[in-house]
């Protein structure tokens, strides 16, 4: 009887929470009169700031406004602004609606974001359903829209960010993750982990025996044309947190006392990432990416149609004067030396992090121009504008093919290159797109892909060939492409071959100082952190602690205990231990790069997982992958072509290389990876591409559509 009584109280006090619930679901009379008020209040704000906008622009156009080297990097652009002072509003309403008292689910549920969303709705920066695709276009758009067809904005630049896991704000909306989620203990100071966890140890980095620096610098060149993160900026374009920490778009430093390197007192200049809400739907803040997600060589081409054209000389690539070297900027923007060299004009701003950079930079834009020579002898009366574009194409393509087939298993596992399909199929067409698969970028890969600052060198270096190496230190070169004028402009070939020559630091939790303290080092002595900037870029992002993605791998959660720590070394653990008092604290970043090397590999687990299942996504998400079939891809011939592609291939096509070793991301080895002369590496045969099937249609039906069919009747793939 009484498990009957207990059973029936039970019921009604279900009953009765369903019925609280449902009631609190529908909008009060006070709800409605707060959401309104805030909502009318937040667009007022948001027109305000737009007209404020317009006016510094008019003031300021044409003049140059300071920034640090780290905020122009990541500088102001005016769509990025924009869309950033929307999200702000939107954000911003939600924040102010749950500081009133109401909960997340209950704005959503009671129809208060229907509300906010209408409200914005007019807004052209909102309005983003009128995409009108071209199914039959052989050729990607420079924004990313339209590969995918049934969602037209995956992958596109200037929308929001994916996310592995949900975010993990302080305040649930839009605040930093700065205290513990299991024991609410403030995290520790940034400087501090950088301090305990990866100063170096000893004068030199621990070098690898396998990896040449090309994975460096790949990995350097692949991040910039996959995220380009926007930093908030104020009206004027640039930010001082360290004087207004109060700001919402602030989250500064502050240097704990008795630090080795910086004064007592010091204060690191943070801005924080800029908002995005996608189609204007009100929610947590997400973080834009500014450039596309998909592997198009966006750091070359640029990611919208406006820098594209900026950047082509017809159907080639713009170069300078000489042809050597990239083409002038309308305005410098970079650390100049000498009146008679110029900035370099780029589809990414980062091209001047550092000279080896610029080197990949040019070694892209000179491919192109080989290409478009090569197919402009073959079709004379090829216009222009499709010289170009299928240029693109069969460059975006060989260097798809040398990230996943040279690159990844350079230093990823043979175990997640097998499970995330990322090598690619030797024979026929892959036939793996998945058109419900997001390819969009996710936030925490902008984190999990900084494990290649573990690899930084100190210097830059120029190998001439019977000559000594000529080594400059790495930290006046951050912003500054002098190096590359040295020798008649021939220093990109010397940077290139030290590239592939030289062994680069192993992958692990040490940086390098030149990165670690004197991070764009100015002449009064200012400079920054790397790693500080990665693990407070975390926080800003509300990115989950490190232990959380293990569990999300599939991998041994974290405890309190610092022991379950299994996938660590006892060195790193001892430091770990010093840093954090809890092991379910540790930031992403800390606990990917001091993670213990997964066998057969030269990352961890973790990364290995995060890595491989979205450069996963990137292959079979993305509709012109280039073992795609056509009108998207190639015939099989062209991408058995593409298929002979090789960075060394690439290299000594362009420069005037004797030697190199078949794979240019490892060491040469006399068995493994012998040295071979250039004349012996051919480039691919351009007189596959001397017939090209023309996107047209018959009866209806697209040709390719056709072809397709035929291929497949005769087992082509």
């Amino acid at each position: 009887m009484r498990r009957l009584i207990n059973m029936e109280i039970t019921l009604i006090v279900s009953l009765t929470l369903t019925l609280v619930l449902a009631l609190r679901k529908e909008m009060s009379p006070q709800m409605h009169n707060h959401a309104r008020r805030v909502i009318e209040e937040a667009r007022k704000h948001y027109l305000q700031l737009l007209d404020t906008n317009e006016e510094l622009k008019r003031q300021i156009k044409g003049k140059r406004i300071a920034h640090s080297k780290h905020q122009s990097f990541h500088g102001r652009n005016e769509r990025a602004h924009s869309i950033s002072l929307v999200s702000r509003a939107i954000v911003g309403s939600v924040d102010a609606m749950q500081k009133l008292g109401f909960t997340l689910e209950e704005l959503r549920d009671s129809g208060v974001y229907d509300m906010i969303q209408k409200e914005f709705q007019d807004i052209k920066l909102c309005n983003k359903n009128d995409y009108v695709c071209n199914a039959e276009s052989p050729y990607r758009t420079p924004d990313g829209s339209c590969n995918n067809l049934d969602n037209p904005t995956w992958g596109k630049c200037f929308e929001p960010q994916r996310r592995i896991l949900p975010a993990a704000y302080d305040n649930g909306v839009d605040s930093p993750r700065t205290r513990s989620r299991y024991t609410n203990r403030t995290l520790p100071n940034p400087r501090a982990i950088s301090n305990i966890i990866h100063r170096q140890e000893g004068n030199e980095p621990i070098m690898s025996d396998r990896l040449s620096l090309n994975v460096f610098q790949m990995g350097q060149f692949l991040n910039h044309d996959f995220i380009g993160t926007p930093l908030e900026t104020d009206e004027e374009g640039k930010l001082d947190c360290c004087k207004d920490k109060t700001r919402k778009e602030c989250f500064p430093v502050l240097i704990p006392k008795g630090d080795p390197h910086f004064p007592d007192g010091t204060c690191f200049n943070f801005v924080r990432s800029a908002g995005s809400t996608a189609n204007c739907r009100p929610g947590i803040k997400q973080q834009q990416n500014q450039v596309t997600s998909y592997l198009d060589l966006s750091q070359v081409y640029g990611p919208t149609s406006g820098q594209e054209e900026s950047l082509r000389d017809e159907g080639y690539m713009l170069m300078d004067s000489d042809g050597a070297l990239l083409p002038p900027p309308r305005r410098n923007k970079c650390q100049l030396i000498n009146t008679e060299e110029h900035c370099f004009l780029s589809g990414d701003a980062r091209v001047h992090e550092n000279p080896s950079l610029a080197s990949y930079h040019t070694l892209f834009a000179h491919r192109h121009n080989i290409i478009a020579k090569s197919l402009e002898t073959l079709h004379a009366n090829w216009t222009k504008e499709r010289i170009f574009q299928e240029a693109k194409k069969i460059n975006v393509a060989m260097y798809q093919h040398v990230l996943y087939n040279e690159f990844f298993p350079a230093f990823m596992s043979a175990r997640a290159l097998k499970k995330y399909n990322i090598k690619s199929n030797k024979f026929g067409y892959s036939n793996s797109y998945n058109s419900t698969l997001d390819a969009t970028t996710a936030n925490e890969l902008g984190i999990a892909f900084r494990f290649g600052h573990s690899m930084i060198p100190p210097e830059q270096v120029l190998s001439i060939p019977n000559k000594p190496p000529e080594v400059f230190s790495l930290v006046p070169n951050f912003d500054n492409p002098h190096l590359l004028y040295l020798h008649n402009k021939s220093a990109p070939e010397y940077l290139l071959r030290w590239l592939y020559l030289f062994p680069g630091p192993e992958m692990d939790s040490e940086i390098v100082p030149e990165v670690r303290d004197h991070l764009f080092d100015n002449d009064i002595g200012f400079s920054l952190d790397l790693v500080v900037l990665n693990i407070q870029r975390g926080r800003d992002h509300g990115l989950q602690p490190y232990g959380e993605y293990r569990k999300w791998c599939g991998l041994t959660p974290l405890t309190e205990r610092f022991d379950s720590l299994v996938d660590h070394d006892e060195n790193d653990i001892k430091r770990l231990r010093m840093a954090y008092k809890d092991p379910r604290d540790i930031d992403l970043f800390s606990g990917l790069v001091s993670e213990r090397q997964e066998p057969g590999s030269s990352i961890g687990k973790t990364l290995n997982c995060i890595i491989g299942s979205q450069f996963q996504r990137y292959k079979q998400g993305d509709r012109y992958w280039y073992e795609n079939l056509p009108p998207a891809g190639f015939t099989l011939d062209q991408l058995n072509e593409i298929r002979k592609s090789t960075l060394a291939m690439i290299i000594c096509s362009i420069f005037d290389v004797d030697k190199i070793q078949r794979n240019a991301f490892k060491l040469p080895d006399q068995t493994s990876n012998p040295m071979l002369k250039c004349d012996d590496i051919l480039d691919i045969d351009f007189t596959k591409w001397q017939f090209s099937f023309e996107p047209v249609k018959s009866l209806g039906v697209p040709v390719f559509d056709e072809l397709s069919k035929i291929l497949r009747d005769f087992g082509a793939f």
